[in-house]
Formats: C-alpha cells, structure tokens, sequence
C-alpha cells in the first residue's frame, strides 16, 4: 500500500485477506488516490475497513479525496462492528462490482460525498444486530457528526436519505428487509430542496418481508420538482410524508396536426400510447391492435 502513496495502482491478486488495525490506527486501509484490485478483504477486528475520506469538510472541494475507485472487491465484515467504507469529503469516486457481507454496522458512511457512482453493489447480512437494529446499510448524508474522521453516527432508520440540491436522478435500485423482526420507517425519504431543480426517481423497489411504519417513498422537502417512475413496493404504504405538488415536465406526447396514427411513430407503438391532434384539439389512445 505504501509503495502506491501520492497516487498509483495497488492490485490484490486472487486469495483470501486477513486484515486488522495495527497499534493505535483505527481504520484497517486508507485510500487518499488511487485504484485496488480485486479479491476478498476480511476482517479480523472491528474497524473502519476502508477510508477515502479527505481530511475535513470544505465545501469548495480542493481538498476532498477524488479520482479514487473499488472494484471486484468481496469485502467480509468478519460479523464484526464498524464501517466497511468511510467516504466523507469526497467526490469523483468510482464503485464497481462490489459484494458486501457479514458487516454488523453500517457498510457504507458518506458525508460532503458528490459526484460519485455505484454500478453492481449488493450489500448481504449486514445492518447491527446489537445496539441499533435499525442501522442502515448505507448512509448517505450532508455533513458529519464533527469536523475529519469519526464522529456520532446517527440513528435514522430509514434505508436511504437522499436530498440533492441540485438535478439528480436515483434509479434501479433494489431495497431489501427481510428480516422479520427489523424495524424500518421508510424504504427511502427524498427531499427536493432547490427550487429551480428536479430530483428523478425511477425504477426504486421495494421488497420487504414486513411491512414498513412509514412508506417505501417518503417524502421530505418539496421545494423543488419530483419526477417519479416505476417506483413500486411488495408490501406496506407506497407513499407517505409531505406529497409533492410540483413536478417534474413529463415526458411530451407526440402531436400530429389532424387525426394519430400509427404512421406518426418511428415504430408501431404499443396500444395505451397517446397522441394530440393539435388542429383539432382532440387526444388519442390507442387500443385493439390501432384499429
């Protein structure tokens, strides 16, 4: 890891690795820029697994850790506490075929964490078993509980927090509680909090063996505009909190000066597609084939 400081490629090769803070350090790996390999890190203590943190909040991002990826990665929390990945003060980073397993706290903490992407992450077996039964697997959040490393986590017990302030979209993404004894308020609570800005959620589902105390999409600030698409739940409420009144544009009809056939469209649609006669004034639904 050392020889990779200041910026470089460190590589795992295929095994199994047994790894644990030494001395004083509380963290197991620290990642400030760079990219790992693949193969399967365990635990053999409670810790912080892995950090790509910058050192303190700063809003401008010059010092925020960036550029920096995980991928092919099989993380085993050992069933022990502490964070699998701390990613506060950070933007830019990149998370890729990533499995998660026998962690007993939260698997991935964020704060001050922007502009970063996670493709194929499956989080199994993970969440407290002890104090906070109602920890989530991944916290995303806008600061903190203090300034650099550490801190208080919080007791929230929704699955995911989202508020962007700016245009974001949150999509194909799997919520899954089995257990039937843990206690979840909501599958995800959104806000929309710029005015002048929408937030999208399309292909969120819920899949929950109890039934949730709030909803599977919650609602918090809707200052802005939702958008929102094939969001679904197998069980409990599907909407709850402060429903939103301003919405995104939707997608446009297509317009046809006279009667819609199937002629105005690159590809014979699907019956239920809707067409404007814009000379007439008239909508079109189409059924039985377009006849």
């Amino acid at each position: 890891m050392q020889s990779a400081a200041g910026g470089g490629v460190v590589y795992f090769p295929t095994g199994v690795y047994a790894v644990e803070p030494v001395g004083s350090a509380t963290a197991c790996l620290v990642l400030n820029n760079g990219t790992t390999g693949a193969s399967h890190i365990k635990e053999l203590a409670a810790a912080t697994m892995i950090v790509m943190s910058g050192p303190a909040t700063d809003t401008t991002g010059v010092t925020h850790c960036k550029y920096c990826s995980l991928e092919n990665l099989y993380l085993d929390g050992g069933q022990f506490a502490g964070t699998m990945i701390q990613a506060y003060y950070a933007d830019n980073l990149y998370f890729r075929d990533l499995w998660i397993k026998n962690n007993y706290d939260i698997c991935i903490d964020s704060a001050e964490f922007w502009d970063s992407r996670f493709y194929n992450l499956v989080v199994e077996t993970s969440g407290s078993l002890t104090g906070d039964t109602a920890t989530p697997n991944v916290l995303l959040r806008n600061s903190a509980a203090s300034s650099g490393f550490g801190g208080t986590y919080s007791t929230a017990q929704d699955v995911i927090v989202w508020g962007p302030n700016a245009a974001s979209t949150l999509e194909y993404v799997l919520i899954a509680n089995r257990s039937a004894t843990a206690s979840v308020a909501n599958g995800l609570t959104v806000s929309s909090p710029n005015a002048s800005q929408d937030v999208v959620i399309r292909n969120v589902a819920g899949l929950y063996n109890t039934a949730l105390t709030g909803a599977h999409v919650n609602f918090g600030t809707a200052t802005g505009g939702f958008s929102i698409e094939n969001s679904t739940s197998a069980l409990g409420t599907l909407y709850g909190g402060s429903v939103p009144t301003h919405f995104a544009a939707n997608r446009p009809l297509a317009q046809v000066a006279g009667a819609v056939s199937d002629a105005a469209f690159s590809t014979v649609p699907l019956d239920g597609t809707l067409g404007i006669d814009t000379l007439n004034k008239r909508f079109y639904l189409r059924e039985n084939g377009g006849t």
